[in-house]
């Protein structure tokens, strides 16, 4: 069996302002990275440095399974002085930005999409 190893991630402390968005209930599919770097592009007309992270997030029970699919833009403590804003208008700032990128994406539909997918997505997108 080969060895491996595992390592820790350093602490970092937390960002000072973080925004989320349900990428998966609203486009009914994961995110592309060609979709992340347009958001990165629409984030950096606010800030000029920013996190944005990618993540399944999977809650089981006996019974049901449930998978998050979800995309957050993340500002450190550095960043947001730099950004000499009010957190509370940065963190509305950010928020309008992801919630127009979810929505830009929402009609795309990159990709081969499962049969999960594909009903998720008629259920969220194609019912309205």
């Amino acid at each position: 069996m080969p060895e491996f190893s595992v390592s820790v991630a350093p602490e970092i402390p937390p960002p000072v302002v973080t925004v989320v968005a349900n990428f998966g209930m609203v486009a009914g599919r994961r995110v592309s990275q060609a979709e992340i770097e347009m958001l990165w592009r629409s984030v950096e007309g606010i800030v000029p440095q920013a996190t944005i992270t990618v993540e399944d997030r999977n809650q089981f029970t006996k019974r049901t399974s449930t998978c998050v699919h979800q995309v957050s833009v993340a500002v450190d403590d550095e960043m947001f002085r730099r950004a000499n804003q009010d957190p509370e208008m940065l963190r509305e700032q950010l928020g309008r930005a992801l919630e127009e990128w979810v929505t830009a994406c929402a009609g795309r539909v990159r990709g081969e999409l499962t049969f999960a997918e594909r009903t998720a997505r008629s259920a969220v997108i194609d019912s309205t």
